[in-house]
């Protein structure tokens, strides 16, 4: 995603934007836990984006590899394919009945549970290139509206913000000339972008900032290069 955004910029000397966005759902594809000794658990939690999440905890009492292994197994054995918030519902259920009290893998999987073994962040990466380009540029903005466009551009959520309002249909490029409704600073820009679905189940929307007269059949043949670009690399 990086060297997406910075590829954009070279493409068109705009701003190049680039966002990969996890999928709002996590599905389990295996876990796989570890004793490190001085009860230490390395919690490995591989989804079907293929992202892969290691978190180590300590815990007040030590669990042997053998428990371990079968907590392991008992979890991808039965919920692999599972969304991770449908999991953590069904463990809570199935902790809660009677028979729970006499399961001793329910019960040390209750102690990995509370350390957070299937509480995933997935927060988007955002990466923005060029912004410099918008300074020899007549935007009639003031010296102040100027450094505000700035700081907007410095913060991931206005940017993801734009982003979603402006492209939904995965696939379909969009073209916004004059952005002053969604920023006062922006009124003099126009944003060219195309949501894209990656095979690894992650969503990213690749764009282009620029001016209101830059070279549109340029950035607009920039932007679906870089996202036909994208696609075949992870297919």
């Amino acid at each position: 995603v990086e060297h997406t955004s910075h590829m954009l910029t070279e493409m068109t000397r705009g701003v190049g934007i680039a966002a990969a966005i996890p999928a709002s759902g996590q599905t389990l594809d295996q876990v796989d836990l570890l004793a490190l000794g001085e009860r230490r658990v390395l919690m490995i939690v591989v989804t079907r984006d293929h992202m892969v999440r290691n978190k180590l905890v300590a815990l007040e009492t030590p669990m042997a590899q053998e428990e371990l292994v079968s907590i392991r197994n008992y979890l991808n054995h039965h919920f692999s394919g599972w969304l991770l918030a449908d999991i953590r519902t069904e463990l809570s259920r199935r902790l809660a009945a009677e028979a729970a009290a006499y399961d001793g893998i329910l019960k040390q999987l209750a102690v990995l549970s509370a350390k957070g073994l299937l509480e995933i962040e997935s927060t988007p990466e955002v990466y923005l290139d060029g912004a410099s380009n918008l300074v020899g540029l007549d935007l009639h903005l003031t010296k102040e509206k100027m450094r505000e466009l700035f700081r907007t551009l410095e913060e991931k959520k206005k940017i993801l913000d734009l982003l979603d309002r402006f492209f939904e249909q995965p696939g379909e490029l969009g073209v916004h000339v004059g952005l002053g409704e969604a920023h006062p600073a922006m009124g003099e820009l126009s944003l060219i972008g195309l949501p894209v679905t990656l095979p690894n189940g992650l969503s990213a929307v690749i764009a282009v900032l620029g001016p209101m007269r830059m070279n549109y059949p340029r950035a607009m043949s920039a932007v679906l290069h870089v996202g036909e670009a994208i696609q075949g690399a992870l297919e």
